[in-house]
C-alpha cells in the first residue's frame, strides 16, 4: 500500500470523525431543543387546567420542603451544645 493511499484513508476516517461528531452536536441542540419546547407547552397545559387550584399545589408543594427542613433545624438547634 502506498503512502498516498494511506493518507487518503487516514484523512477519510479524519473526515468521517469530523462530520460524525459536528451532526451528533447538532442532534443534541435539535433535541435540547424540542424538550425545551415540550416542557413549556406542557407547563402551559398544567397552568390552563390547574389554574384554580395552583396555588395550593404550590403551597402544598412549599410545605413538603419547608417543613421537613425547619423540623431538621429546630431538633439541631435544641441537641448541640456549646459545650464543645
Amino acid at each position: 500500500m502506498s503512502i498516498a493511499a494511506r493518507h487518503h484513508r487516514t484523512a477519510a476516517k479524519l473526515a468521517d470523525a469530523q462530520i460524525q461528531a459536528a451532526l451528533l452536536q447538532r442532534l443534541t441542540r435539535i433535541l435540547i431543543t424540542l424538550a425545551t419546547l415540550a416542557l413549556a407547552v406542557g407547563g402551559a397545559w398544567v397552568g390552563i387546567v390547574f389554574h384554580e387550584y395552583i396555588d395550593r399545589i404550590i403551597i402544598t408543594a412549599v410545605a413538603l420542603v419547608v417543613v421537613p427542613y425547619a423540623i431538621y433545624h429546630v431538633v439541631r438547634f435544641f441537641r448541640d451544645t456549646d459545650d464543645e
